[in-house]
């Protein structure tokens, strides 16, 4: 327990701000944009940017049908030689509110890597609300060309006294293939993840063009039970310790060996390529494995 306390603590994302504006365009259309800087970018358990602060920004047109459109942004660093140090998101959906306490949002999502189109994919995203409870989903079946994958989960959130809003939320990452390795070395495809979300209205700006959330504070922590210093099929890797030699290997992003920076900007081998090769021999390997393009 105290363990697992730890991980939440170093896990946790705070953002020391978040601004939103809503726009009223006329009955029917409405326009809301958000701003805001995190001290990290966490996506369903790892860093996606290296453990550094992430600026975000998003603008969302919505019609009183439901129907609804937009875009979100953020920086990344994936680092491993990676080019990419954006990550923009397109999506559109409907959302359904039954009734005050029941609802459904049903969203399609385009994500895109400029310099890194191999890491280009989409998701379906349905998820059901139901008195403060919930459950969902995200489903991609062109991860890294041909990878498919399933994130579910299932939550409640709520607002406390003096407007605190509290998410729990308790998730399930599952890939195809073996993709992750555990404090074990055992290869698996999947990892369970949870996060609590503390919000909190910091100012009110009455007489203000801001409306909505105001400005906030976020605090979230994750417990994840796996390295990310590989992440890769198993049969690559079995294939590079018989090969310590082999370089320019063509791989997608997700068949490549990546060295976790451990201190920052310096990298280390995974405990399992280190027996096979030297810490050199391993560094210049992953250097030379490059991302290709997706596969059709």
């Amino acid at each position: 327990m105290k363990r697992a306390l730890q991980m939440a603590l170093m896990g946790a994302t705070l953002a020391p701000w978040m601004v939103c504006q809503a726009i009223t365009l006329n009955d029917d259309f409405s326009l809301d944009l958000t701003v805001g800087a995190y001290s990290d970018y966490h996506s369903r358990g790892m860093s996606q940017t290296q453990g550094d602060p992430a600026i975000q920004g998003s603008a969302r047109l919505s019609h009183s049908s439901g129907l609804y459109a937009g875009i979100w942004s953020s920086n990344v660093d994936y680092g491993y030689d990676s080019k990419t140090r954006q990550e923009i998101d397109y999506y559109v959906g409907y959302f359904w509110q039954a009734t005050d306490d029941i609802s459904l949002d049903l969203t399609y999502y385009q994500y895109e890597y400029p310099k890194e189109g191999a890491l280009n994919n989409s998701e379906t995203y349905a998820k059901l609300t139901a008195y403060g409870a919930y459950v969902g989903g995200y489903y991609s079946n062109d991860l890294y060309g041909d990878q498919s994958y399933f994130y579910s989960f299932v939550g409640y959130e709520t607002t406390l006294p003096m407007e605190v809003g509290l998410d729990l939320r308790y998730g399930k990452v599952d890939f195809k293939d073996d993709t992750f390795f555990s404090r074990d070395e055992k290869a698996r495809s999947s990892y369970n993840e949870w996060q609590v979300t503390v919000s909190v209205r910091r100012i009110h700006l009455p007489n203000s063009s801001f409306k909505g959330d105001g400005v906030r504070v976020f605090l979230s922590g994750r417990n994840h039970p796996y390295r990310q210093d590989f992440h890769a099929p198993t049969k690559l890797l079995s294939e590079t310790l018989q090969s310590p030699g082999r370089s320019g290997m063509p791989a997608t992003w997700g068949d490549r060996i990546q060295c976790r920076h451990r201190p920052r900007h310096q990298r280390q081998c995974h405990p399992q390529m280190d027996a096979a090769l030297s810490r050199p021999a391993c560094n210049n390997l992953a250097a030379s494995l490059r991302p290709v393009k997706s596969r059709t």
